[in-house]
Parts: structure tokens; sequence; C-alpha cells
């Protein structure tokens, strides 16, 4: 019977630290989400002024110098990117920029949403929408990952009532 009892209280404590830790990772998901929730709603916010840029061509290969990030790199990814030829704007400075493709062509116009104030602070009109499902997405997972915990929770809680009465 002592036998039984402390492996029960073993499996039980097991139970509660996974609680505690998908509850762990439940705060990180939405503190993550608010982060950048936060993030694309000050976008929006300063990013007032809007400029046009046409898609000039692809550039294969690196266009980072160094590898470094720079303001008109900062939304590149892989090897096949994007030349965006920017109009003559008297705040934002950057000539050209370069993206990924995404699903962009030669001759393709593009809006520049930027900051008055900052002008390498900047998003594209196609891209921000990725910055909003990525802080959605967040806030799923923790609301998903906080049900899990409350449900593991309920489960323990159970098995451990039900222990209890069988003594």
């Amino acid at each position: 019977m002592g036998k039984a009892a402390g492996q029960s209280s073993a499996g039980i404590k097991a139970k509660l630290f996974c609680v505690a830790l998908v509850t762990v990772v439940a705060v990180v998901c939405f503190i993550s989400a608010m982060v950048c929730k936060r993030s694309y709603d000050k976008k929006i916010r300063e990013c007032s002024a809007q400029v046009m840029g046409t898609v000039v061509g692809e550039r294969r290969g690196s266009i980072r110098p160094n590898e470094r990030y720079t303001p008109e790199t900062k939304y590149t990814s892989g090897k096949t990117n994007i030349e965006i030829a920017v109009d003559d704007d008297p705040l934002f400075k950057h000539k050209k920029i370069y993206a990924c493709i995404n699903g962009r062509k030669k001759g393709d116009e593009i809006g520049i949403h930027y900051s008055p104030a900052e002008p390498d602070n900047y998003y594209l009109d196609d891209r921000i929408g990725d910055d909003r499902t990525i802080y959605i997405l967040a806030f799923v997972l923790s609301g998903v990952t906080a049900a899990g915990a409350v449900l593991l929770l309920i489960s323990t809680l159970r098995s451990r009532h039900r222990e209890s009465d069988s003594y």
C-alpha cells in the first residue's frame, strides 16, 4: 500500500510539473503576441506618409553587404529577391529597396508607408498583413496552450481525488 501511494504521489507531482511548464509556455506566447501587436500598431500609427515603388527586376544571391541588416534590405529573405525603384520623395531617401518576391513581378507597383519622423521605419503594403498574422497566431497559440494547461490540471486534480477516495 505504501509503495503504490508513493508511486501515485510521484505521478501527480510530474503532472503538476507539466501543468506549470505548459502554463509558462502559454504566458510566453501571450507576451510574444502582445509585443508583436504593439509593434504592428506602432508601425500603422507612425508610418503615415506613403511613396510608391515599382518592381524593376529580380536579384539572385546575397544583397546584404557583409550579410548585415540595412534599411534597404530589411524585407529580403532567401536567395532571390526583387529590386524596387522608389519614386522621388522629399523625406524617403532610399531610391532602391529590396524584398522577397512574395508573388510580385516586374512592373508591379508597391505602396511604401514610412514614418515622416524616421523614414528608415517603413513597411510595404503587402507585408504588413504578415505582422498582423503573426500576432494573431501567437494569441491563438497562447489560448490553446492555456486551455491545455487547464485541462491537464483538471485531469490531475480528478485523478488525485480518485486516489484519495480509494484509501
